[in-house]
């Protein structure tokens, strides 16, 4: 009896440093947050500091109490322009415009007049612009219909304003990984044989935690490695097809 089965080739530098999700911005002006379809870029990278601007929250023109950090790109082209934004009446993805969306402060990412996030101004507090970040609370998945597994981040709490941008840094790739492993996890449920091959200087403990097993995690030191391993992982998944015809 012939049976269908699915493989993937994962390809990688072994580096989980960004991961993508539904971010609300609440900005001035605007009633309601708005939501985009999004890519938090590497800590690490240029393009996280792309652009930085101090937010004068008090209006005394002292030092900024806040800055915006960002920005957030778009998972389709990679840009930092997000064209997409999830519509607030039907939960539907819109596409077209483009939208530079600050992902810090971050913070509940509602409107002016709703937002818990607020500074201190002599006891007068005043709103601010944050954006938030949907997995720090329990991440519903509806793929999968199920919670996915825990990204809170350490020592904050609900609605989480003004997270260090130091700790969103560490934050940010090691949920990328959790969130690698989460997904890797759910299509070997679904009997899809994951080979993992990692390029350099990797982290093989990770990328082996991907693989279906072990052995199905290679590792190659240059490009020119990268033909004789995929051949290698061809003749692998062949000898399988013949063993469950």
């Amino acid at each position: 009896m012939s049976v269908s089965r699915q493989f993937l080739v994962f390809f990688t530098d072994g580096r989980a440093n960004s991961f993508r999700g539904k971010f609300t911005r609440g900005t001035y002006g605007s009633c309601y947050g708005d939501t985009y379809d999004a890519v938090v870029p590497d800590p690490y990278d240029w393009a996280w500091g792309e652009h930085s601007q101090g937010e004068d929250v008090c209006g005394d023109e002292g030092e900024p109490e806040v800055t915006n950090v960002g920005w957030l790109h778009d998972p389709y082209t990679g840009e930092k322009e997000v064209e997409n934004h999830i519509d607030p009446f039907t939960g539907q993805k819109v596409f077209g415009g483009n939208y530079l969306v600050d992902f810090l402060p971050t913070g509940d990412g509602k409107i002016f007049s709703e937002t818990e996030c607020k500074w201190d101004c002599g006891g007068n507090y005043t709103s601010y612009e944050t954006t938030k970040w949907p997995m720090f609370d329990p991440l519903w998945n509806d793929e999968y219909d199920e919670y996915e597994d825990d990204y809170s981040i350490d020592g904050y709490s609900s609605p989480y304003c003004n997270i260090n941008e130091g700790d969103l840094k560490v934050y940010t790739r090691s949920t990328a990984k959790k969130m690698t492993i989460y997904h890797a996890g759910k299509l070997k449920e679904q009997n899809i044989i994951i080979y993992c091959v990692g390029l350099g200087s990797v982290d093989e403990a990770f990328l082996k935690e991907i693989a279906s097993k072990e052995e199905y995690y290679y590792h190659v030191t240059s490009s020119s490695d990268m033909i004789r391993i995929f051949n290698q992982i061809a003749m692998e998944i062949k000898k399988y097809v013949y063993l469950v015809k």
